[in-house]
């Protein structure tokens, strides 16, 4: 039963941690609204990075509840590696929406963007 809560805790303490991390993400996303001062008329992109934001904000929010009244706990290294993991591939997938809902790239195209995007 020990390690049960012991389990519990550590899926508790990474998903909080990938909340956080998404809730950057939902930030990030917004900084390309800030070349609307300069180009108002790119005004009709406005949803094509609101949509993923709230999408990466609501995520984040949700997970980042399991980390609500915790002590500090050190992670070890599976569990860093872990958050690592799931966050490089929830990042990437919510990265591409903005150039998949352009309707001009397929799927799979979207999501090579996002990730040499982020990884240049």
């Amino acid at each position: 039963m020990i390690l049960a809560q012991q389990l519990k805790e550590s899926y508790r303490l990474i998903l909080g941690y990938i909340g956080t991390i998404l809730l950057g993400l939902a930030v990030v996303l917004l900084l390309p609204l800030l070349s609307l001062i300069a180009f108002p008329s790119e005004i009709i992109f406005l949803k094509n990075f609101l949509i993923p934001s709230a999408i990466a904000a609501l995520l984040g929010i949700l997970l980042r509840q399991n980390l609500r009244y915790r002590k500090e706990v050190a992670l070890s290294l599976k569990q860093g590696g872990i958050i690592v993991i799931v966050s490089w591939l929830l990042v990437m997938l919510i990265s591409a929406i903005p150039f998949f809902m352009l309707q001009t790239m397929k799927p799979l195209h979207s999501i090579f963007e996002a990730v040499s995007g982020w990884t240049t």
